[in-house]
């Protein structure tokens, strides 16, 4: 079975990835000044679809989908390595205690990695349902109980401070995800099952924790044009709500949680009409900003469009960064403005991981992008840059 870059990166699409496809000019963005650099060369083959969480002194990078040089099909790996910024160093981590896959849930509880579910396609496609542990200052793996929820990809977690919470995902069913989810107790190793989102069908999905809630967003499937669909999963109660219709539209897109609002971000045109991938792609509605306080939308400044790709939060701003010619963008939230972040002479990359680590903006691996269609055969890299962007706005 020939894997192309459309196969894997409709996994991806699965955790609210964006699925814009052009490159304009940003008219109202001012370009930030501080060159990335390229990190040292990791120690394991590029991929696609793994993880990548960063843990207060280092970002790790396992799992996921890679290619042998010259061969055609991929293969899901279980090794990983870790990244330094401090030494600009690697190493290597040990493999997880699970099948090799990519699309798995994760989040980093302060201490330890938490990781779930996922698949592996080559060969054969198969969905997983186990999930393990990593302590990073042990370099050990430990598995998970078995969780009460059927095996599915694409699954979105949140770190609540205590439970990590795993929701929707694509199963068995490849027309909808799943509606459901459970969340992890490390401190106990139990799980518990969480209710249904009362939420229509949707085809993508992405969640944020935003410190007593789990905000999930959907789009959800429309005679034209994707709508953005929410609920909010309160933990403490067991109990979902829905929240007031949110007055954009999206193919895909980015939920931050900046303190106080929820920054519902894209970076480029809605690419998908009618549940199907539309070439001549047609601009995003302007994006926005919900606040729970006052359980209401406010609508932000039109962020300027740019290849495909997910933000990461800063503590000031929201960052993208997947190598376009034309450079990343930086939303700083305080001033509802858009920064230019600079561009690198290295390759464009669709789907890369990204982690802040309080100074940097590291990002790394993804797949090589080198046309405008999703069709080919996967090019993952290895490489990856660090920027520190300028994020004072002026």
């Amino acid at each position: 079975m020939v894997i192309t870059r459309r196969d894997c990166l409709a996994g991806l699409l699965l955790a609210g990835l964006s699925a814009g496809c052009g490159t304009t000019p940003a008219t109202r963005a001012q370009r930030a000044v501080r060159s990335p650099r390229v990190i040292a060369p990791a120690p394991i083959k590029g991929r696609v679809g793994h993880r990548a969480l960063w843990t207060g002194t280092e970002m790790l990078v396992w799992a996921g989908l890679t290619r042998e040089d010259q061969a055609i099909q991929v293969r899901a790996v279980t090794d990983g390595a870790a990244y330094d910024p401090a030494s600009d160093s690697w190493r290597r981590i040990a493999d997880m205690p699970l099948s090799g896959r990519e699309g798995m849930a994760a989040a980093w509880t302060g201490q330890s990695v938490l990781c779930w579910g996922g698949r592996a396609i080559g060969e054969r496609e198969q969905l997983f349902g186990d999930g393990a542990a990593y302590d990073p200052q042990t370099n050990r793996w430990t598995s998970l109980a078995e969780a009460p929820i059927g095996a599915r990809t694409g699954a979105a977690a949140a770190w609540t401070g205590r439970e990590m919470v795993v929701w929707a995902g694509q199963g068995e069913s490849t027309e909808t995800h799943a509606k459901d989810g459970a969340a992890h107790d490390p401190a106990t190793g139990s799980w518990r099952p969480i209710p249904p989102a009362p939420l229509p069908d949707f085809y993508e999905h992405a969640v944020v924790w935003t410190g007593q809630e789990l905000v999930a967003f959907v789009g959800a499937f429309g005679d034209d044009r994707p709508a953005v669909i929410a609920a909010a999963y309160d933990p403490a109660r067991g109990s979902w709500r829905k929240l007031p219709a949110a007055p954009v539209a999206r193919g895909s897109g980015t939920p931050v949680w900046d303190g106080r609002r929820i920054l519902l971000l894209a970076t480029g045109p809605d690419m998908i009409t009618g549940g199907e991938v539309n070439p001549f792609p047609t601009p995003l509605a302007p994006i926005g900003a919900y606040v729970p306080d006052t359980d209401s939308w406010t609508m932000l400044t039109r962020a300027p469009a740019i290849h495909n790709g997910s933000f990461t939060w800063t503590g000031r701003a929201a960052a993208f960064w997947n190598g376009d010619p034309t450079g990343g963008l930086a939303y700083i939230a305080d001033q509802d403005r858009w920064v230019r972040l600079p561009a690198h002479d290295g390759s464009l990359r669709e789907s890369p991981s990204s982690v802040w680590t309080g100074t940097e903006l590291i990002v790394w691996g993804g797949n090589h992008s080198y046309g405008p269609t999703a069709d080919g055969p996967l090019r993952p890299l290895n490489d990856g840059v660090a920027l520190r962007p300028d994020l004072s706005g002026s």
